[in-house]
């Protein structure tokens, strides 16, 4: 490489053909339910949590703070430390299972926090499925009433359609209606981002009780998950052209609308989660502000690192 230059939006031979992106960051709060879930979800797996928590200590914090990642990161540290490495076999087969569990059922959690009920749920249904049986450490979890009573609440709240299940939720409609109402007489569109694909379809269910106003439409790949068919190449296909001639205003996609598409010119960028990588953030704020100016709004929680 001889010659490196660089360009940003503000670059003089760049200026006249780039157009505006307001960029506007919503922090939310924890909600009533979710403190609920949160407590329940502390006592189910504290049994566990304190057998290992001092292991690991800059990965366990707290029952809330842990997370797939931080589960396998600790697990690695003690593996590679002198204390694991001299353990006896029966304590590293202990550990291992521990972590495991602790991983696999925090990944409910972070739905939770991230995305919502629905998608909480979900995972924690799986989780149940894929280790109820006599397993010591399992049992423990499942056999607790705090792991029963978070199930029953979750179930509860998810059967009732106004529950909206999250603090997003709420806003992301008013933003969504807002923007629609002021530009009423023009072919506005608007995606949707959300990296879990529960999340993208709880989504559309819950814009979809304000149609005809908000017409919205799921844009996923094409593998299936737990709870739904992936989507053809055909459908994917005729859902952009249906998004692009007017059939549906509002595009909720997983990662697979970051890049690469032809959707035309949209109006309205709402990322409901921001732990996407930077340049997975980049190509999502790039599909508005291409023709004319654009909006991005960026979702986040607050005071979910315990």
């Amino acid at each position: 490489i001889s010659r490196v230059e660089i360009r940003t939006d503000q670059s003089l031979d760049l200026r006249e053909y780039v157009y505006d992106r307001d960029i506007e960051k919503q922090v939310f709060k924890v909600s009533d339910e979710m403190n609920e879930i949160m407590e329940l979800f502390s006592a189910a797996v504290k049994p566990l949590f304190e057998e290992i928590s001092g292991i690991a200590p800059g990965w366990m914090k707290s029952p809330l703070s842990l997370s797939p990642y931080g589960c396998n990161q600790a697990l690695r540290s003690w593996q590679a430390s002198e204390p694991g490495r001299n353990a006896p076999s029966g304590l590293k087969g202990k550990n291992f299972k521990i972590f495991s569990l602790l991983a696999s059922i925090s990944q409910g959690m972070e739905l939770l926090k991230n995305h919502g009920f629905h998608s909480a749920l979900h995972a924690f249904e799986k989780f149940k499925d894929d280790n109820d049986g006599p397993g010591k450490w399992s049992s423990k979890i499942l056999g607790s009433d705090s792991f029963k009573r978070m199930l029953s609440l979750l179930k509860h709240w998810c059967n009732n359609p106004e529950f909206l299940g999250h603090p997003k939720m709420q806003y992301l409609r008013e933003v969504i209606m807002n923007h629609l109402l002021d530009h009423q007489n023009s072919q506005t569109r608007i995606m949707v981002f959300s990296s879990f694909r529960d999340s993208a379809e709880e989504i559309a269910t819950v814009l979809g009780r304000t149609s005809p106003m908000i017409k919205p439409s799921v844009f996923v790949g094409q593998a299936d998950s737990r709870h739904s068919k992936g989507m053809t190449q055909k459908k994917q296909i005729q859902t952009t052209e249906d998004f692009k001639s007017g059939k549906f205003n509002t595009l909720i996609a997983t990662s697979i609308g970051e890049e690469g598409l032809d959707i035309g010119e949209v109006d309205l960028i709402v990322c409901y989660d921001s732990k996407a990588s930077p340049l997975r953030m980049i190509q999502r704020m790039g599909r508005t502000g291409r023709k004319r100016a654009g909006k991005v709004v960026l979702l986040q929680n607050n005071g979910l690192n315990i």
